[in-house]
């Protein structure tokens, strides 16, 4: 699936060359570049982001203005909020909580004090000798600062401090955007297991968020 939201094939192109169809369309998915004011008042004739024309415009013909999009680490977010870090950082760190862990590794018994590729039998048996018997397992959560991460918490650039969503925090120092990812990761096919008994949890998400 394209993560911009457009996509073509080579009869698209053959209608391009035959008159048929805008060659805007093909231009955004081949540049890939975010959408944002050049394209909303239509500042060059060929729509060259990632609309792929949609938004080509708008602001000129009255329309209503798209939300802001970025690329981070080559990744596409939309713009969820504008604030000081302590006020949305928390917004984000529940954000990627509701996304799921990063990562879940395989459990591994462990009877007392020893990990290893234990049978069902050596579980039983430890037990009835009275051995602690539990399940051993890393999980990786998401933080705000994680390449692909769900929700990242960036200061603004140069540029996107002119953006009219920022203009009443032009003197604020601390300011930070929020981005959420337009297509989330997958989450892990690892399931997360109770310490106790070794069988996946009801709830897959972090109890916390980081």
């Amino acid at each position: 699936m394209n993560p911009f939201g457009v996509s073509f094939d080579k009869n698209d192109v053959k209608a391009v060359m035959a008159g048929t169809a805008d060659r805007g369309t093909v231009m955004a998915v081949l540049t890939s570049q975010t959408c944002g004011e050049a394209c909303w008042h239509a500042r060059e004739e060929v729509c060259r982001c990632s609309c792929g024309g949609a938004n080509h415009g708008c602001l000129t013909h009255g329309g209503e203005r798209p939300e802001r999009t970025c690329k981070i680490d080559g990744i596409l977010y939309r713009l969820k909020a504008v604030g000081k870090r302590r006020d949305i950082s928390a917004d984000a760190c529940e954000m990627n909580r509701q996304a799921g862990y990063r990562s879940v590794d395989k459990p591994m018994a462990v009877i007392g004090s020893t990990g290893g590729k234990f049978t069902e039998q050596d579980i039983v048996n430890a037990r009835a000798n009275g051995e602690k018997v539990w399940w051993m397992q890393y999980r990786y959560t998401w933080s705000t600062t994680d390449s692909g991460a769900p929700a990242r918490l960036k200061t603004p650039t140069a540029s996107q401090r002119k953006w009219s969503e920022l203009s009443g925090w032009q003197h604020e120092p601390d300011l930070y955007l929020l981005w959420e990812r337009v297509q989330m990761p997958e989450r892990p096919a690892q399931l997360v297991v109770d310490k106790e008994t070794g069988e996946p949890l009801a709830d897959q998400l972090p109890a916390h968020c980081f």
